[in-house]
């Protein structure tokens, strides 16, 4: 589920920066190229629902390293681009919607979190198992002071 979901966020990425932004998923060891994004997961979640069901968090931290370092206003730009284009990437058919979107710079790298919160289906339910079983009840419709 969260390979998923990087790589919606990586092809919408691609789709508005185009070719002179590098993208990365793993670690930069060395010669970092500029302007370039690095698509960091955070902590996920699977929250397990009724009939089958399970809730996904998936929070992202993109990091954004301008074409050279102290560019302020590039950065803010671009998380304000960021923040349009990443409200609903879509993979294999799927759109993920985006929420809890925040933005800030440290040392010079724009630092973008992003959450994706979506359902699953986990299993085939069987409805029996999610019903309450059959039960009986009466009423005694008589009052008190018709006795």
């Amino acid at each position: 589920m969260v390979r998923e979901v990087v790589s919606a966020v990586s092809n919408a990425l691609y789709n508005e920066f185009g070719t002179d932004y590098r993208i990365y998923v793993d670690s930069i060891e060395q010669n970092l190229n500029r302007p370039s994004f690095l698509i960091r997961p955070l902590r996920s979640s699977v929250s397990e629902r009724l009939m089958g069901r399970s809730q996904v968090s998936v929070p992202l931290l993109i990091l954004y390293f301008p074409t050279r370092p102290g560019q302020y206003l590039e950065c803010c730009d671009v998380g304000d681009r960021l923040t349009n284009c990443l409200k609903y990437p879509g993979y294999d058919d799927v759109l993920y919607r985006g929420t809890n979107i925040k933005f800030d710079i440290i040392d010079d790298v724009l630092n973008f979190r992003i959450t994706y919160n979506f359902f699953t289906v986990t299993q085939e339910t069987n409805v029996e198992d999610n019903t309450i079983g059959e039960f009986e009840s009466s009423v005694n419709a008589a009052r008190k002071d018709d006795m």
